[in-house]
């Protein structure tokens, strides 16, 4: 019922035998077939680096949208991330349907990074989206935004870990934070001793105390 729609403008062909070229995307539009209605009109600010693409026989650009229900309100919703990042974080932007509108509308608060490679995460049964992000140096954070019944953000819960502290033995300190509309209601910070200092011993010990945050 709807279709994808793209502005080019040429730039200039890779080399004289190529059967691909080069162009630069002006607009990206989501459009209703019947009544030829934009219902999505992709902000092109948010990927700078990809504004001159490749194109091929079959290949109209980067982007890549995916389709999900984030806020489980049972309308269609979109995130889209650009294909040409580097390294394991990627930052997903989120259009949500309204359906008074009737139309797709960025929404920068459920917007964010994940390093899971598949994107945002959603938990339909806790109306759950988790972001993920590596800071660097074995720190890690994740966000988790809960969901209300009518598709609003009931509250947010946040966990990262700190830099590793080498005393006599290795330490590392756990922080989770809840917040109602932007607002600190509650907070918990906790040491525990590491088996070793890499990477995964650092994640897995993270991810196991935000499952006894959960659980309790």
């Amino acid at each position: 019922e709807c279709r994808w729609e793209d502005d080019l403008k040429y730039v200039s062909g890779l080399h004289a035998d190529s059967k691909q070229i080069q162009a630069t995307v002006l607009a990206k539009r989501l459009i209703e077939s019947l009544s030829n209605r934009i219902l999505l009109e992709l902000d092109l600010n948010h990927f700078p680096e990809e504004q001159i693409i490749t194109i091929g026989p079959s290949e109209l650009g980067n982007y890549e949208p995916d389709s999900f229900d984030i806020n489980f309100d049972g309308d269609l919703d979109f995130q889209f991330h650009d294909r040409m990042q580097s390294g394991v974080n990627h930052q997903y932007f989120v259009y949500l349907f309204n359906p008074n509108s009737q139309n797709f509308i960025f929404a920068k608060e459920l917007s964010g990074w994940s390093f899971m490679g598949q994107g945002i995460q959603l938990n339909k049964l806790k109306k759950t989206a988790t972001y993920s992000l590596i800071n660097g140096g074995g720190q890690y954070s994740f966000e988790k935004i809960h969901f209300n019944e009518s598709g609003g953000i009931n509250f947010k819960e946040q966990f990262w870990n700190d830099e590793i502290v080498v005393k006599a033995e290795i330490e590392q300190k756990f922080h989770y934070l809840k917040s109602i509309n932007n607002l600190g209601v509650d907070s918990l910070t906790s040491t525990k001793k590491l088996e070793s200092d890499n990477m995964e011993s650092q994640y897995n010990a993270l991810v196991e105390w935000m499952t006894q945050i959960e659980n309790d």
